[in-house]
């Protein structure tokens, strides 16, 4: 068990945190690894930050390319990656040393085309975990996305950072991370489990994901949040076209509460005008994916969303509560 794992970590503009990130990478119990700092541009010291690294440890990698935003980077990475397997890492994230380890004995052991791991948020500080705390478990990627949009993967989730991939499955099946999309990774990630015959999720908060008023998942709302709606959009025609009925059917239900979230959180918006031009597109696209899917809800779910046509604002309201 030698194979050599690509690490790739876009950067941009964000010197407050990028050591920390790069020192936990740097710092891994497996040391087969290649580092592919992508350099998308920024504006502040991060590129001398990424160039002294590069000179530090001969594993470390560097582009430096326009800006073109997180999938773009993720991209440029992927494109020179040299390992049979491939993780990317936030920037401003942190890891635990044991994680590449880990995701790839997993992977290893079980024949597996993708490993997972649990992640843990923080704001400043986090604790390492013990490695030998960890089992794991074995499921297709059909089941895992199941459990995601059960409930039963919140530490797992559609996102790219706590996962090691085979990259045969982004070059096989033709998958990229879509250019200029915020969330892309609801774009991507379903695509990477279908396609992945069998996932093995090691037990473990691994990753350490920091929460930050700067951050994409957490800056003001922008009309770029509705990238989440349309990736959820392209989800359900995915599995329609795959004949994958009961994913179809969790995807759709997956949209019209996603729509209605963003909906209300699009109504607090200082911009009456903007909220108003936002909120036109969002009931125009949910009416289209009603006619289309609305049939593939039932019960309670079914009469909830069709209420959104009538009410919007009380029915987006009311879901934040019940959600809670």
């Amino acid at each position: 068990m030698d194979e050599l794992i690509s690490i790739i970590i876009p950067v941009y503009n964000v010197e407050k945190y990028l050591r920390q990130c790069v020192d936990t990478v740097l710092n891994q119990t497996y040391r087969n690894i290649e580092i592919i700092l992508v350099d998308d541009g920024a504006t502040d010291t991060c590129p001398q930050i990424c160039d002294d690294y590069e000179k530090l440890d001969a594993r470390v990698r560097v582009i430096h390319k326009v800006n073109g935003g997180l999938s773009d980077a993720r991209n440029a990475g992927l494109h020179i990656a040299q390992g049979k397997y491939v993780c990317f890492f936030d920037s401003d994230d942190a890891v635990s040393i044991h994680i590449v380890e880990e995701l790839y004995r997993a992977c290893a052991e079980n024949d597996a085309d993708t490993s997972v791991c649990y992640y843990q948020k923080f704001t400043d500080s986090y604790s390492d975990i013990d490695a030998k705390d960890m089992g794991h478990r074995i499921c297709t990627g059909k089941d895992l996305i199941s459990e995601i949009y059960a409930g039963k993967g919140e530490k797992i989730a559609f996102v790219a950072w706590n996962k090691l991939y085979k990259k045969s499955l982004f070059e096989e099946h033709g998958i990229l991370y879509p250019y200029r999309k915020q969330h892309e990774d609801i774009y991507t990630t379903y695509k990477l489990l279908y396609h992945s015959k069998k996932v093995c999720i090691v037990e473990g908060e691994m990753y350490y994901y920091r929460v930050r008023s700067g951050s994409i998942m957490n800056s003001k709302f922008s009309e770029k949040r509705l990238d989440a709606i349309e990736a959820r959009m392209q989800t359900i025609e995915f599995y329609r076209d795959q004949n994958e009925k009961e994913l179809q059917k969790m995807a759709v239900n997956d949209y019209f509460g996603s729509a209605i979230k963003i909906y209300d959180e699009s109504s607090k918006r200082n911009d009456r005008e903007g909220h108003k031009k936002i909120k036109r597109r969002i009931l125009s696209d949910y009416k289209k994916v009603w006619r289309q899917y609305g049939q593939l809800t039932q019960g309670i779910k079914k009469l909830f969303y069709r209420c959104f046509f009538i009410a919007p604002d009380m029915v987006s309201a009311c879901y934040l509560k019940l959600k809670r």
